[in-house]
């Protein structure tokens, strides 16, 4: 059920946003970076990729681009998740 939130992250409000976010990071599981587990830097950052809110293990994957792979890995990772709900 965790992932079902997928596609409501737009909608989340007041402290609905943590909770969204930790979901997010959950099904999504690692940079698109880097490709490291998310939360094994730190706590994971929000950014935009491709017109995509994602997360980042840290800071310093900031502003680069995703690698083809990791990118691919994610994404199979959030279908994965979709299909738990």
């Amino acid at each position: 059920a965790a992932a079902c939130v997928l596609g409501l992250a737009g909608f989340a409000a007041g402290g609905e946003d943590a909770k969204v976010d930790s979901l997010l990071i959950d099904a999504q599981k690692i940079c698109p970076v880097s490709g490291r587990a998310l939360g094994s830097m730190g706590q994971p950052v929000k950014a935009e990729i491709a017109g995509r809110e994602v997360f980042l293990c840290c800071a310093g994957c900031k502003g680069k681009p995703a690698a083809p792979e990791h990118w691919a890995a994610m994404r199979r990772n959030q279908a994965t998740a979709q299909g738990l709900c």
